[in-house]
């Protein structure tokens, strides 16, 4: 059984929920929320329905050529936006974030095709653009909450840093105790979604294969398999984010660059 189609009509009495927070921002004078809010929905209805007909398309057409691009695409833009979203250069930082991001995902893809999803073909949309996007969706978040934490927390404890230096310590050395505490910030809120499970509440994956009317033990092992996932892609990424970037971040000397920010608050 298939999940059933949801009518035009019962998508826009959906849409009418937002009235209730909406009315709530309007009665404590958050008229800008209003208004982000939705820009935000009808942004999120043009992309979702325009990548849906895109989707649709490279599905049926099984294009190698198309799913490579739209794969590239994927990471290029979440690379920018991890970069901007730290507020660092984007033309320096660019190049190390897409080179951790690419890094990460094709080894995460190759592992689960040769040991997990062996069912599938390794070129097969559903595997590379879906399975794909979703990990690359929560390591995004990851690399953000690192890498800016990462660079943020160098720039307000810089004497201290120096001091570490000059006391003798390598660069190395003196910025692993920033590079634990990034990775730790980055993947706590993966590790208390994991423990959370279950128990407080069922995951997106588990519950869209239920609603699709899978059996709810095949289910589980999806999301077992998603979450394991997105746990290495997030550590992995925001690790090799951080180590792939050192050498731009910082001068021959270990000094942090003056020009790593990008001036946008």
């Amino acid at each position: 059984m298939e999940a059933s189609d949801i009518p035009l009509l019962s998508m826009v009495l959906c849409l009418f929920l937002l009235i209730v927070p909406m009315a709530i921002c309007y009665a404590v004078g958050l008229r800008s929320l209003i208004s982000d809010t939705l820009l935000a929905v009808v942004r999120m209805l043009g992309q979702l329905y325009l990548v849906a007909l895109l989707l649709k398309y490279i599905f049926t057409s099984h294009n190698l050529t198309l799913i490579t691009a739209w794969i590239l695409l994927m990471i290029v833009f979440a690379s920018s936006t991890v970069v901007n979203n730290c507020n660092l250069n984007l033309k320096l930082f660019f190049a190390p974030v897409l080179a951790s991001f690419f890094l990460t995902l094709f080894f995460l893809l190759v592992y689960l095709r040769l040991f997990v999803l062996q069912e599938y073909d390794f070129f097969d949309p559903r595997f590379l653009i879906v399975i794909g996007g979703m990990l690359l969706g929560n390591s995004l978040r990851c690399t953000v909450i690192g890498l800016s934490q990462f660079y943020a927390n160098l720039k307000k404890s810089h004497r201290q840093y120096l001091y570490t230096l000059s006391l003798g310590a390598t660069h190395m050395e003196a910025v692993i105790p920033h590079i634990k505490t990034s990775l730790s910030a980055a993947v706590r809120p993966t590790i208390a979604t994991m423990a959370s499970m279950g128990i407080v509440f069922i995951p997106g994956m588990m519950t869209g294969q239920i609603l699709g009317g899978s059996n709810p033990i095949i289910a589980i092992q999806y999301q077992v398999m998603i979450m394991v996932s997105i746990f290495v892609v997030g550590l992995l990424s925001t690790a090799l984010g951080i180590l792939f970037s050192i050498k731009i971040g910082f001068t021959p000397y270990g000094i942090l660059r003056d020009n790593i920010f990008s001036g946008k608050e």
